[in-house]
């Protein structure tokens, strides 16, 4: 277990001033959301190290898990052009050891990973993964350089079964997909071992948790909550073929959206059931993505403004996509609880809500140009929607997940003067930030 779970001695307990002093230095570093530096790591390996915070303090009673997901920036999409002022960050030499860093330090027990390169994967990603002890799973479409990888921890878990969700050739009632995007889900199944089935015999027969990275494009809401309505139901769909009964396991999808908490994908994926009539600018810029044609080709990012010049109104045609779209969603047998929103205002409530309305963090991506909230730890379960107010103690009581802490983000001025996009030496090895939950199961 990594050395960031250790408990601080109390400060009554201090033997001198000077421990005294060093134990209100500590304690300013945690509250300020980071635990120092490794004095015998070089400067350029070194990494912010962010604490867990509580959500729940009751004593373990049952398997605690920690999930974590990451977009660890595909070396093969860098351009100088979108990271002007990350200089020697980006080099695959320095971030590779980073990035192992990050993931040996958090140690978590089941960790969902976009933007893996293939080439990396197989000179580097897999030696790596099993040295800090994990089996894994790893998933990438044809056409692109980058995959989606899934790995967990076999001391407690075992894979069972697993599916590749294709997007461009999954069914979505009448809907069509409105380009071509080679964007894929991955969903297993993952049993518990026989040491942790003895140690704690109340578990459910197991986990399925899908990862995935969603359409990029700034236009392309509507191709994303499309893809989100796929990787729900398919999710779904797969625990009922693999166990016979969705309420046979835990139900989890982690990774990068590219949605935020104000848009359709995320609004029609965690609210109540039916949807509402209206979801305001949400649904204006749905219906301006439909009207849009938009290039699936990865590279250089497009500076547009999806919420520029917004429509008064969908046309006849977009009003009848947007209603079966909502048709969709209405018939699914589940919501999206995210845990970041259920828990994050109760740990650090000036970092939480601060642009939305589901109290979740400001930002998971801190690039050059654009910052802001696109990755996600949702929990899927019926009759449970995440406004509600006793919605952890009803994820606890109906679903057997109790969430027990989540990973800090940073707050906007903890990101330093500008320039401070990310990659940046000393910081963080990607420009997302890995998100973590930890839960325990009963």
């Amino acid at each position: 277990m990594s050395d960031f779970h250790n408990n601080k001695r109390p400060f009554d307990l201090a033997a001198s001033l000077g421990e005294q002093q060093k134990l209100r230095d500590e304690r300013k570093r945690s509250k300020d959301g980071y635990q120092g530096f490794d004095k015998n790591t070089p400067p350029k390996l070194q990494f912010h190290k962010r604490p867990l915070v509580s959500v729940n303090r009751d004593p373990p009673a049952s398997l605690r898990l920690k999930i974590m997901t990451y977009n660890t920036l595909a070396q093969s999409l860098i351009r100088r052009s979108l990271f002007p002022t990350s200089g020697d960050a980006l080099k695959w030499a320095t971030r590779s050891q980073v990035l192992a860093s990050e993931l040996k330090y958090y140690d978590a027990d089941i960790m969902c990973l976009q933007e893996v390169d293939e080439v990396q994967f197989e000179s580097y990603w897999k030696g790596k993964l099993k040295e800090l002890g994990y089996d894994f799973k790893f998933e990438r479409a044809y056409t692109k350089r980058h995959g989606i990888v899934i790995a967990f921890k076999p001391e407690s878990l075992t894979n069972t079964y697993s599916r590749v969700i294709n997007y461009d050739r999954e069914d979505a009632g009448f809907l069509s997909s409105q380009t071509i995007t080679d964007n894929l889900g991955l969903v297993v199944c993952l049993g518990f071992t026989k040491t942790a089935r003895e140690k704690y015999p109340g578990l459910k027969s197991g986990i399925v948790i899908a990862t995935t990275h969603l359409f990029w494009h700034p236009m392309g809401t509507y191709e994303r909550a499309r893809q989100s309505f796929i990787l729900m139901s398919r999710t779904i769909q797969f625990a009922m073929m693999v166990g016979g009964s969705p309420d046979s396991f835990y139900h989890f999808m982690a990774g990068d959206f590219n949605t935020q908490p104000f848009d359709f994908p995320y609004l029609a994926m965690t609210s109540s059931k039916p949807l509402s009539r209206q979801f305001g600018e949400a649904e204006a810029v749905l219906a301006k993505s439909l009207g849009s044609v938009v290039n699936a080709e990865e590279g250089e990012e497009e500076e547009v403004d999806a919420r520029s010049n917004l429509p008064s109104g969908p046309t006849e045609d977009q009003r009848e996509t947007i209603d079966e779209l909502r048709g969709l969603y209405d018939l699914m047998p589940a919501n999206a609880i995210s845990l970041y929103s259920i828990g994050y205002e109760s740990v650090d409530p000036a970092n939480s809500g601060i642009d939305n309305a589901a109290h979740e963090p400001y930002f998971s991506n801190w690039a050059h140009t654009w910052r802001g909230l696109l990755d996600y730890i949702f929990v899927l379960a019926p009759r449970i929607h995440q406004a509600q107010p006793d919605v952890r103690e009803r994820l606890a009581a109906d679903q057997g997940v109790k969430l027990i802490s989540l990973l800090r983000l940073p707050r906007k001025e903890e990101m330093g003067p500008e320039p401070s996009g990310q990659p940046r030496i000393g910081q963080y090895p990607s420009d997302h930030l890995c998100m973590i939950a930890e839960v325990e199961l009963n």
